[in-house]
């Protein structure tokens, strides 16, 4: 993020949602720019004071857009580089220390969950629900079905399969994995990587796609086609618990079919009633 703010200037507001979108071209441009305003050359003639200080300024630059370029390429292919916060800067001892339980105890972790992964689940294929990534075990629910059509999130803690929580994170899962609408709409032509920065540098907690149709970028016919285009490339929800071995794939299955028929009978029912 001292990165961007170095690039970019500190005018900029910094969000996770830009991160995931600047790109490359977006980063050059501002480079060129800073560049230009910090080279040692633009101070000739200026006291030495003013030229250390731009020189210093001119290497934050380089610096600055040398760890850009390299966390652009680790997310193109598919790495996620941790952003260092500005309280692990200021006590990095404290931050070391930290990182080393936060690993300690995942650790741990992950050794119940290959000790209890053996017994869950046996005979039926599939275990209710293991423990959650925290170490705790979800509350199920115990009721009856809802007597109308569901999502298919809504049928498995419904039924008991799953907890509300693990339902969070699968979902989170879910809409991590799927597409950028920017990316979509450059590779259709309906935007470019200039239109994508812009939306971004002024986020205002509308949606970007909203916000390109509110700018004449989109029409709102070429945004409901992209986010049914995204919504279309995103994993299956049911993936999720596979993943994690919540569920073997022929119980995902039978699992499935019983979503289908209570929501078939759901729906006639509906319109018998009709």
């Amino acid at each position: 993020m001292q990165a961007c703010q170095v690039i970019f200037g500190d005018e900029l507001t910094i969000s996770r949602e830009f991160l995931e979108y600047v790109q490359l071209s977006g980063v050059k441009s501002a480079y060129r720019k800073r560049a230009k305003e910090t080279h040692p050359d633009s101070l000739v003639g200026q006291g030495q004071v003013a030229q250390l200080r731009g020189a210093q300024q001119f290497q934050r630059v380089q610096k600055a857009y040398k760890n850009l370029s390299f966390y652009l390429d680790a997310r193109e292919k598919g790495v996620r580089v941790a952003v260092v916060s500005p309280a692990a800067r200021a006590n990095p001892y404290q931050a070391g220390r930290t990182a080393r339980t936060d690993f300690n105890r995942k650790r741990a972790q992950a050794r119940h969950r290959q000790k209890t992964a053996g017994s869950a689940g046996q005979g039926c294929g599939y275990s209710k629900e293991r423990p959650s990534h925290n170490g705790t075990q979800g509350n199920l629910f115990s009721g009856r079905l809802p007597n109308r059509p569901l999502l298919f999130g809504h049928f498995l803690y419904y039924s008991g399969l799953v907890s509300w929580q693990s339902l969070i994170k699968a979902l989170v899962w879910q809409r991590s994995s799927r597409p950028r609408l920017g990316e979509i709409g450059c590779r259709f032509g309906w935007l470019s990587p200039e239109d994508v920065f812009s939306l971004l540098r002024s986020p205002d907690g509308r949606p970007i796609g909203q916000r390109a149709v509110d700018r004449g970028l989109l029409t709102p016919r070429q945004l409901n086609t992209l986010l049914a285009l995204q919504k279309s490339q995103q994993k299956r929800l049911g993936e999720y618990f596979v993943q994690n071995r919540i569920f073997e794939k022929a119980r995902l299955q039978e699992i499935l079919r019983r979503y289908y028929a209570h929501n078939y009978r759901q729906s006639k029912r509906a319109r018998q009633a009709c």
